[in-house]
């Protein structure tokens, strides 16, 4: 098992485009669109999912799963773990497993999981 890559970013032109059409694809899921001074840094989280997850072989089909943190309190107030840990961040996990584009590997009691793409 891997641990997410929350520092990861690239400006290899598939993770960023990918990242970018994923980005896009949240967007159209929406009834509002977020302000937008905020729209740079979503896209920004979206690219850093993608290539946290690609740094992690969670796209090899030989790699393993991503533990990825999604208790809120981490990415939110004097709780948060580390300043990498943004709002926008934990907006782009919830959003790509809330429509399935990431999936659970193994089920615990706890909110942070086991996750690889889903296909």
């Amino acid at each position: 098992m891997n641990r997410f890559q929350y520092k990861a970013y690239s400006d290899h032109p598939w993770l960023v485009e990918t990242g970018k059409r994923i980005f896009n694809a949240y967007l159209n899921t929406r009834k509002r669109q977020p302000p937008k001074r905020n729209l740079k840094k979503l896209e920004r989280a979206f690219i850093t999912v993608i290539t946290g997850l690609y740094l992690g072989r969670a796209f090899d089909p030989k790699g393993t799963a991503i533990n990825i943190l999604l208790n809120r309190n981490r990415y939110y107030g004097k709780s948060k773990y580390s300043p990498v840990f943004t709002p926008e961040l934990f907006t782009a996990f919830k959003w790509m497993v809330d429509e399935g584009f990431l999936k659970q590997t193994e089920k615990h009691k706890q909110v942070d999981d086991k996750w690889i793409p889903a296909a």
